[in-house]
């Protein structure tokens, strides 16, 4: 009982906590990013490289939208354009407008 018993406190080093890496898209997932106040998203369809507005200004919005688009080229629908494009000449044949050519300008008159 007579024993004298020495504690040395044990200096405690700091714990790194683990680092939380970012989540990544995986390749051919398209990306998501930011121009001026809104969101855009960047992906590639039948070889080309698309960019889009996802027309929000909320990054998680952007990243459901490209979601939706990857999902849409998956399941084979192709990337629609707009629909009512239609060529220069085609417009003007449409509504009867022609062009003839005289000296350095054109001159424009209806049929």
């Amino acid at each position: 009982m007579g024993q004298v018993i020495s504690f040395k406190p044990k200096l405690l080093e700091p714990v790194e906590e683990p680092k939380q890496e970012k989540k990544r898209r995986l390749k051919g997932q398209g990306s998501v990013y930011l121009r001026g106040n809104t969101y855009w998203i960047q992906y590639r369809s039948d070889g080309k490289v698309y960019n889009e507005s996802a027309q929000t200004d909320k990054k998680m919005e952007a990243i459901g939208y490209l979601k939706k688009k990857v999902g849409e080229i998956a399941l084979g629908h192709s990337r629609q354009e707009n629909s009512t494009r239609q060529p220069l000449k085609t417009f003007k044949n449409s509504i009867g407008v022609t062009s003839k050519r005289k000296g350095n300008g054109i001159r424009k008159g209806l049929k």
